[in-house]
C-alpha cells in the first residue's frame, strides 16, 4: 500500500500540466503508463537491494573477514572462486563452503524478516502496523 501511494505521489509530479487535447498532449498521456512500469520496476529492485544491504549488515558481524570475502567477491562482484582464493590464501573449496555458509545464513535471515512481516508480535506492533524487529 505505501508502494502504490509514493509511486502515485512520484507519478503525480511529473505529470504534465492540463491537457490540451492537442497532439502533443495526447502523446504524453499515452507514455505514463510506460513511466509507471519503469518506476514500478525501480521501485522492486531499489527495494531489492536494500533488504539485501540490510541482512547483510545483520550478518556481517557473525562471520570472519575471510569467509565474508569469499562470500561477497564471489556473489555480490561475481568473481570466480579460484581467483578469490588465491587472493585469499584459501582453497577453492573453502572459498565454496564460505559462501555456501553465509548465503544460508542470509538466507535464515529473510526468513526471519517474511515471518515478522507476516506474523507481525503484537505486543511490539504499533497503533499504525509497524514495529520494531523481534530478536531472536
Amino acid at each position: 500500500m505505501a508502494r502504490n501511494k509514493l509511486r502515485n505521489f512520484l507519478t503525480a509530479r511529473k505529470l504534465p500540466g492540463r491537457s490540451t487535447g492537442d497532439a502533443q498532449a495526447q502523446h504524453r498521456m499515452q507514455e505514463l503508463p510506460a513511466r509507471e512500469e519503469e518506476q514500478s520496476a525501480w521501485w522492486d529492485q531499489e527495494y531489492e537491494r536494500r533488504v539485501f544491504a540490510w541482512a547483510a549488515e545483520q550478518v556481517r558481524g557473525a562471520f570472519q573477514d575471510s569467509t565474508w570475502q569469499a562470500f561477497w567477491q564471489t556473489v555480490v562482484n561475481e568473481r570466480k572462486a579460484k581467483e578469490v582464493a588465491a587472493e585469499l590464501g584459501m582453497t577453492t573449496n573453502a572459498v565454496y563452503l564460505a559462501r555456501r555458509r553465509v548465503l544460508e545464513r542470509l538466507r535464515e535471515e529473510f526468513e526471519d524478516l517474511l515471518d515478522d512481516v507476516s506474523n507481525p508480535d503484537p505486543s511490539i506492533v504499533g497503533a499504525n502496523g509497524c514495529g520494531a524487529r523481534r530478536s531472536r
